[in-house]
């Protein structure tokens, strides 16, 4: 599966040795809900969330920060994800999100097991 990373703050991707464009390899070994989204923790990348995770969606008026308030988590089998760092505003956050994945993923348009 195929990821974009979005990162904010690139003094945090220098100080920890990533950059704009730059693949990595995490792992997913949790999922967790709220109210207000669904996530899953991963391994494998600095982050700047306390608890690192990737949000899969948000339900009804959530946002993509409300997956950071997510107390419930369900362990499953490791599942390796590649991701690819970007920086997105949150204003166009999908349609830049969209524009980036295509540009990160150089191969065919599709999910990517790895």
């Amino acid at each position: 599966m195929y990821y974009v990373r979005i990162f904010s703050d690139l003094s945090f991707l220098h100080e920890n040795g990533l950059d704009l464009g730059q693949e990595v390899s995490l792992t997913a070994y949790e999922i967790g809900y709220s109210d207000k989204a669904l996530a899953v923790k991963v391994v494998g990348c600095a982050s700047v969330n306390a608890t690192p995770h990737i949000t899969i969606a948000t339900i009804e008026d959530g946002d993509p920060f409300d997956s950071n308030k997510i107390t419930h988590w369900l362990e499953f089998p490791p599942m390796d994800l590649l991701g690819c760092i970007a920086r997105v505003d949150k204003g166009t956050r999908m349609k830049k999100m969209l524009l980036l994945w295509q540009h990160c993923h150089t191969a065919e348009l599709k999910l990517q097991r790895v």
